[in-house]
């Protein structure tokens, strides 16, 4: 190619730049231990489905991956493996380990991976009730470099939970405070107009009173591409992790979502992921006699323009 001339994506140029389409998924892996000796030693739930051969393969089809509930090491290691069975170019996490200042044990359980360049930080978000309150909840807001030279805003963030150990208005105030404080940490992009996708597990069920106060604080600015379909990614009658360790909350209901900018981004595609038992898996708890699936929750796959 011939030096000196201008490329259409430089800075100034009269030449339409086609959207960019970025595939991209949003998934709650249920890393977590289920006791402390579990989380001594850094062992989650069942770790081996977190390897299976279908998981790596789904979330491999996939250009951007953003993970929630990564809050012990083996879960960590089980994203290398994604990450080079993927090959993927990026792989972040967010900080582990204690914080005094947020008295907090773990780190908010967040990861995301790209094949894209994309730099990426955590933003702290209020403290949680409850067990939440163990982990530092807050969002992963990244900048990813798209082939197009353009640049994506993404946050991946995992809120509150519902609780049988705590009471719901605790749960929904900790939920509110910490959707304020998103709305606040993402205001600058939001007013600007800024490629912008917010995806994660809200923990808030699609077509309840708490949903409609949702939209009402991103509506203006984002488009839920995830509740017009009908989708449900958390069901305790069809999957059976999820009734195991079903601890609060809806039983079944639609709390994992993709939302995005509005005029900026464009869902072309939605589905469900990861929502069907993993075949022939080994390791299974002595403790636990149900169907293996990836998770408790099911995950959601969207491809994405972005103009």
């Amino acid at each position: 190619m011939a030096s000196g001339g201008s490329s259409p994506y430089d800075q100034g140029s009269d030449m339409e730049i086609a959207p960019d389409h970025v595939r991209l998924a949003t998934w709650n892996c249920f890393g977590a231990p289920q006791s402390l000796e579990d989380f001594l030693s850094g062992r989650p739930f069942w770790p081996e489905r977190l390897e299976d051969p279908a998981v790596l393969a789904t979330l491999s089809g996939y250009d951007i991956v953003c993970i929630q509930e990564n809050l012990v090491d083996r879960v960590r290691t089980s994203l290398e493996v994604l990450r080079a069975a993927g090959g993927f170019s990026e792989l972040w996490f967010d900080p582990m380990g204690p914080c005094g200042e947020s008295k907090t044990f773990v780190g908010g359980g967040l990861a995301i991976l790209s094949r894209f360049p994309m730099t990426s930080r955590f933003v702290k978000l209020p403290r949680g009730e409850g067990p939440d309150g163990y982990a530092r909840k807050g969002f992963a807001l990244a900048e990813v470099r798209l082939p197009s030279g353009r640049e994506l805003y993404l946050a991946n963030t995992h809120l509150q939970a519902d609780d049988e150990r705590v009471s719901l208005d605790a749960c929904r105030r900790a939920r509110w405070s910490q959707l304020e404080a998103l709305r606040d940490g993402l205001s600058s992009m939001l007013r600007e107009g800024a490629p912008l996708v917010l995806c994660g597990d809200l923990n808030v069920p699609h077509g309840s009173d708490e949903y409609e106060r949702l939209a009402r604080l991103f509506g203006q600015e984002l488009v839920d591409v995830v509740g017009r379909e009908g989708f449900h990614t958390y069901d305790i009658a069809r999957n059976d992790i999820a009734a195991k360790f079903h601890e609060g909350g809806p039983e079944k209901a639609l709390i994992d979502y993709v939302w995005t900018s509005r005029g900026r981004v464009e869902a072309k595609e939605v589905s469900m992921i990861l929502e069907e038992p993993i075949a022939e898996l080994g390791g299974c708890p002595p403790s636990y006699a149900g169907r293996a699936f990836p998770s408790d929750h099911y995950g959601i796959g969207a491809v994405i323009a972005i103009e």
